[in-house]
């Protein structure tokens, strides 16, 4: 088991290269149904104004938040993955929204400029990221979101059953995240979970309840005294 933070995160970015990419083809055909019966009623009266969508795959939520932001940040470490992003937003027209797809490193954010953006979200992605690498990237969501900005963020819920930093011995490939746990982190860095909700997943032939968990973060304004 990897100890070491570069190689944590290579984790999940190898999980879905090869054979496994056909995973997001199958996610796609999913989507419609996800974003307006999960995801929208969360996110709604966001301000998109400068969207930053994380881990974003082959931009399935991409497409969609690109309808409502008028600056979007698609930030993915699979170099396969990226090269799917720009073929599928080569033409995009930059006068409905400007889109900048960024190759990061997997452990940090260092090419958006802090305190910009007014919407974070991640769907379908940080499941898959150990408690460790959460940790790394938390202050990195802090830094680069706006005062007042609102973040959605899909993580896993799975730790309460296994604390197995190994995401590839539990079922969905979830990590040992938990939803208590993602709350302290966040506040640990300064970012409020204002809402949290346990959601169900389809693994195999059965419904998984509470599997992952959906936390809704807030910067505020002015920090606790």
């Amino acid at each position: 088991m990897p100890q070491n933070i570069d190689e944590i995160a290579k984790g999940p970015v190898e999980a879905f290269r090869g054979s496994a990419s056909a995973y997001y083809n199958e996610a796609e055909a999913c989507m419609g149904v996800q974003w307006s019966g999960l995801i929208w009623p969360f996110i709604k009266d966001f301000n998109f104004e400068n969207t930053l969508d994380f881990a974003a795959g082959h931009g399935r939520n991409s497409a969609l938040l690109a309808t409502l932001a008028k600056h979007l940040y698609v930030v993915e470490a699979s170099p396969d993955a990226v090269k799917h992003l720009e073929a599928r937003f080569a033409n995009q027209d930059p006068a409905q929204c400007s889109i900048q797809i960024v190759h990061n490193n997997g452990l940090d954010l260092r090419e958006i400029p802090s305190d910009t953006i007014t919407a974070l979200y991640s769907f379908d992605s940080m499941v898959h990221f150990e408690k460790r690498l959460i940790e790394a990237y938390m202050p990195e969501f802090e830094r680069v979101m706006a005062h007042g900005a609102y973040g959605f963020i899909h993580h896993s819920n799975f730790g309460r059953v296994s604390q197995d930093p190994d995401f590839y011995k539990h079922p969905g490939w979830r990590s040992n995240v938990d939803r208590d746990w993602f709350a302290q982190c966040c506040f640990h860095h300064k970012l409020l979970p204002i809402r949290q909700k346990p959601i169900d997943w389809h693994i195999g032939e059965v419904v998984f309840e509470e599997f992952d968990c959906i936390s809704i973060v807030y910067k505020p304004i002015n920090w606790l005294a």
